[in-house]
This record gives C-alpha cells, structure tokens and sequence, in this order.
C-alpha cells in the first residue's frame, strides 16, 4: 500500500532554489536542488532540501538566524508542492 503511494507521487524533474536576502547577491543553493532531483515529494524530501539548502553556510555575526530561516523556508516550500 505505502509502496505504491509511494511510486505514484509526483517527482521533480527540474529544480532551480535561488535564496535572496541571504548573501549579497541571490544564492543558488546546488545541494537543495540535488536533494530534490527525481525525489517524490514528501515531508521526508522536503526535509532534506531545507537542510541541504544551508549546507556550507556561514553567517555573519548579525544574521545567523538565517540559517534556521533559511532550512524552514524551503522545507515548508517543498511541502507546499506534495
């Protein structure tokens, strides 16, 4: 039963996740779109992306709240997608 839930559910073919307000110029977060490639959606790959899309970051003293900003954005905007 979830196996076949799990085959149907749509995958993402395509994925650009660019980040403004994050770094002096937008930012394209590579390892959020390689978490997402031929994926299905879910709360599981959704999770992944959020993590991966701040993989590497390093924040300035004022605005390392970004981080955690940053790693619910996208995961609630994967979500937003199932």
């Amino acid at each position: 039963d979830r196996l076949v839930e799990e085959l149907t559910r749509p995958q993402l073919e395509r994925v650009r996740v660019v980040l403004g307000q994050v770094a002096t110029i937008p930012w394209r977060a590579a390892a959020a779109e390689k978490a997402l490639v031929g994926k299905p959606l879910g709360a599981s790959t959704a999770e992944a992306a959020g993590k991966a899309a701040v993989e590497g970051a390093e924040p300035m003293s004022d605005n390392g709240y970004k981080v955690d900003l940053v790693t619910t954005l996208v995961r609630r905007t994967v979500a937003s997608l199932a």
